[in-house]
């Protein structure tokens, strides 16, 4: 047995049994705007899948592998036949389409299974066996791995006789030796060996070459008789049963009984007074071959086995056909549900029954059993609808109540009933149901980022969980990270945090496990890489799988986060982390040469200002020769003028001289200096003539009053008048 995973666009999957030697057939749906496109069924789930068959080819057909576009349903049917082991994988129903083709990924797992129970039928018109022809009868097992090996046997008081190895069985007059014969066939194949019911014949009379016999496979008589298999029926109410017969037996009696052996319980028969016994009747159509049998006010123990008889005298065996009644507690149209769910160990399970609407104000149940005494496990005027891990929603408007069980476990399989209260009436209203529970095993983890991806671009931690979305609970999961020596462990939960601590060189990889009690599966590999580590920061990029999310930086600054899904090779990434390297080198030695510089500058400064008073004043001016006389004056762009003040100290502490000019240093040797420029010579008057170095245009003359006080408050203490 195996299962097929069918993800489409990540957003609706399921599940389907297939076989080792089968066949399976694969529906893809696809968008009304792709009804000409060509349609491809493909090996893997990369943009290098190989494609295994296209709607272009002819009849669709290409080896094991067949194609079929159903345009008006938009569907396209593949058909995988002879499965094998080695066509377990990954495989795609494809598209194609300007750009990206849409790909719907399907997981294939292929296994052995074991034989069913063979099943009988007649290949040709059993009724034959009446006239001395001959009959055949083919055995088959529906389910388990091909290739499956027939056998048939006789039935023997000592030791069963191998008759064929072939899976038809063919019966004539030249096979009876004695008046009652038993056949069975056997059905194995690598997974173990299975037989069938018996195939029972009876010779009712011989004479030369030609014989009369009856084959009767268990208790159903070939072709002499029949009827549904199964019959269902409602709780209260009525149910009819036609019985089909050969013309032949127009004249003899009839009957239904209850059972399906020889000791098969009369209830009704045609001879009875009015073919009436209490709430059974029995009616013979002898025109059509059919007697009809009706039963009234079914109960619930009513299910089981019963049989359609045609008593015939001087033989050993009646006629019979038997049929299985099954009997709902429901009343038809007014409570409905699935009649078989299947739930998981350890997982919750959901239930919806529908009602008609003019119960909309009922109490209703959920109760275990399918009998009257059926016991109330949750009811809706329970308290918020609950009663340990069962509960009970019920939705007026749309005419359901929902009943959820939680925390499944194997001894909760048997029979339930949707229940409805109505106070006055004899009995309340049921529809019964069989819960089947199962050990599912887990399917393969999905992983996704629980975290925010892209913090891995400043150093941060990325967080990555690992979860079977399905299996029976509970789920086991285990962290792993590969090493080329033995996989190293690294958790027991579900979660995955990534950091730089945990990195101790460029590449990692890890990877999950989950397990149940059905058995174990890995997940897909999480990729990192580590770009550029710093201290203990790091720049690092993740990810999942070969064809899943990745998440990379921008490593040309630290700022910088992309989500691109781009791959950086290995060159760049190492001439990066290089290149990083040797740029933090540099600003560490230009940062220690700076703190050098600032510690002579400071230091030098301090020097100057010691000697400043004994260093020579330099004064520059410069003045644009097309500026105006009476405008403002600026520095000329190629006159220069320097002076020398000669410095000297007088004998008195408080006075000195700079040039031709003596001042007042009283005011702790603090010189104020006030300058002021004209274009014209003033009147001398104490002030000291500057000398000329071009013509008479180009004239400066200058006055410099040196004073012990600030001419902030006073700017007309100079000699100069013009401003």
């Amino acid at each position: 047995m195996a299962l097929l995973y069918i993800c489409l666009f990540g957003a609706l999957w399921a599940a389907k049994k297939v076989t080792l030697g089968r066949a399976i057939t694969m529906d893809c749906h696809y968008e009304a705007a792709d009804q000409s496109n060509e349609k491809y069924w493909c090996h893997g789930m990369t943009l290098l899948s190989s494609i295994l068959a296209e709607t272009n080819q002819q009849c669709g057909w290409q080896g094991r592998m067949s194609i079929t576009d159903n345009k008006s349903r938009r569907i396209f049917i593949v058909t995988m036949e002879d499965l094998r082991s080695g066509d377990t994988g990954w495989y795609n129903c494809g598209i194609e389409e300007t750009g990206n083709d849409p790909m719907f990924a399907v997981e294939l797992q292929i296994s052995d299974e074991s034989v069913s129970a063979p099943v009988f039928r007649f290949l040709s018109p059993p009724n034959v066996s009446c006239s001395g022809g001959s009959v055949s009868i083919s055995c088959e097992s529906v389910q388990g791995s091909l290739p499956i090996q027939y056998t048939w046997y006789e039935k023997t008081l000592s030791e069963d006789s191998k008759i064929s190895d072939t899976n038809k069985l063919d019966l004539h007059c030249q096979s009876f030796k004695q008046q009652h014969h038993q056949y069975y066939c056997t059905v194995s194949n690598n997974q173990g060996e299975k037989s069938s019911e018996m195939v029972n014949v009876s010779v009712i009379n011989r004479s030369g070459h030609n014989c009369t016999y009856v084959t009767k496979i268990s208790s159903i008589v070939s072709g002499e008789l029949w009827a549904d298999k199964k019959v269902t029926g409602i709780v209260g109410r009525a149910i009819t049963i036609n019985c089909h017969y050969d013309g032949k037996y127009q004249e003899n009696m009839k009957y239904w009984c209850h059972g399906r052996t020889i000791q098969c319980s009369y209830l009704v028969r045609t001879d009875d007074p009015d073919g009436r016994r209490g709430t059974m009747s029995i009616t013979d159509n002898k025109s059509q071959g059919i007697f009809v049998v009706t039963m009234e006010d079914l109960h619930a123990e009513d299910t089981g086995w019963y049989s359609c008889g045609i008593d015939r005298p001087g033989l050993p065996l009646d006629l019979r056909f038997s049929l299985e009644l099954q009997i709902s507690d429901a009343v038809s149209g007014e409570l409905w549900a699935d009649k078989k769910v299947t739930g998981i160990v350890g997982r919750a399970i959901t239930i919806n029954c529908h009602y008609d609407g003019k119960y909309q104000e009922n109490m209703k149940y959920w109760c275990h059993g399918r009998t009257i005494q059926c016991s109330y496990l949750v009811r809706t005027d329970d308290p918020d609808g609950r009663r340990g891990t069962m509960s009970i929603t019920d939705n007026k408007s749309q005419g359901i109540f929902v009943v959820t069980m939680e925390d499944l476990h194997a001894e909760d399989t048997g029979w339930y009933s949707c229940g409805i209260d109505r106070p006055g009436l004899s009995r309340d209203l049921r529809f019964s149901l069989e819960l089947q529970i199962s050990d599912d095993p887990v399917s393969v983890p999905v992983l996704k980022f629980s975290s925010p991806p892209n913090v891995s671009c400043s150093g941060g931690s990325v967080s990555i969980s690992c979860e079977s979305v399905q299996g029976s609970l509970p789920i086991q999961y285990t962290w792993y990270e590969k090493t080329l020596s033995e996989d190293s462990k690294i958790s027991d939960t579900n979660k995955l945090d990534l950091h730089c601590q945990s990195f101790k060189q460029q590449r990692h990889q890890y990877y999950c496990t989950a397990s149940n009690n059905q058995g174990e599966k890995p997940s897909e590999m999480v990729n990192v890489l580590v770009i550029s580590i710093s201290w203990e920061t790091c720049v690092y990029v993740t990810h999942i799988g070969s064809s899943g999310p990745e998440y990379s930086c921008d490593v040309s600054t630290t700022t910088t986060h992309s989500t691109s899904t781009k791959i950086i090779s290995t060159d760049d990434q190492n001439q990066s982390s290089k290149s990083k390297f040797i740029t933090s080198l540099i600003y560490i030695v230009l940062g220690v040469l700076g703190g050098v510089l600032v510690v002579l500058a400071v230091s030098l400064l301090l020097y100057l200002r010691q000697i400043n008073k004994h260093s020579n004043a330099i004064v520059s001016y410069q003045r644009n020769k097309t500026l105006n006389d009476n405008e403002q004056l600026v520095a000329a762009e190629e006159s220069t003028i320097y002076e020398n003040v000669r410095a000297a100290q007088s004998s008195s502490p408080e006075t000195h001289s700079y040039g031709d000019v003596q001042f007042n240093n009283s005011e702790n040797g603090i010189i104020y200096a006030t300058l002021q420029f004209q274009k014209k010579p003033p009147a001398p008057s104490g002030e000291v003539e500057r000398r000329s170095l071009s013509n008479t245009d180009n004239v400066i003359y200058s006055g410099i009053n040196i004073q012990s006080q600030s001419t902030k408050n006073n700017r007309k203490a100079s000699s100069l008048n013009t401003p």
